[in-house]
């Protein structure tokens, strides 16, 4: 794994995969953008968005359930110059999601722009899915 590769796998380790665990928005504060943005279907299929610190404040330390076991899977990083995209799955026993992500490079360090999501229901589907893709 190439160094771009491996320090984008860190930060998504580090501070987004910690910050599901411990349900600690402040962990994404340093790989965020300050102009970052989350964007999602709703159940209306209509598209939403958040900003930083909309995304941070819905992570609470105090509030973290310690029964949900976080599972994090980068599927692809992908890198070209100063430009780089991740796939992942973060799941748990009960539900997860499949993220993408979209990174720069600012100065010596990768910074997350954007991210688009998708909820998976349930965490079978977190992991059927993952098969689907290996096998096509």
């Amino acid at each position: 794994m190439n160094t771009d590769k491996k320090q984008i796998k860190d930060l998504i380790i580090k501070n987004y995969h910690k910050g599901h665990v411990l349900s600690n928005g402040e962990l994404y504060r340093p790989i965020l953008d300050d102009k970052w943005r989350i964007s999602w279907m709703n159940n209306d299929n209509n598209i939403e968005m958040a900003d930083k610190e909309t995304y941070i404040s819905w992570y609470k330390p105090d509030k973290c359930d310690k029964r949900l076991k976080w599972k994090t899977k980068i599927l692809n990083i992908d890198v070209e110059g100063n430009l780089a995209s991740a796939k992942i799955k973060i799941f748990n026993q009960d539900f997860g999601f499949l993220d993408y992500f979209q990174f720069m490079r600012k100065g010596n360090q990768w910074i997350m722009i954007n991210k688009i999501s998708e909820r998976l229901k349930t965490a079978g589907e977190a992991h059927h899915k993952k098969r689907a893709a290996k096998t096509s």
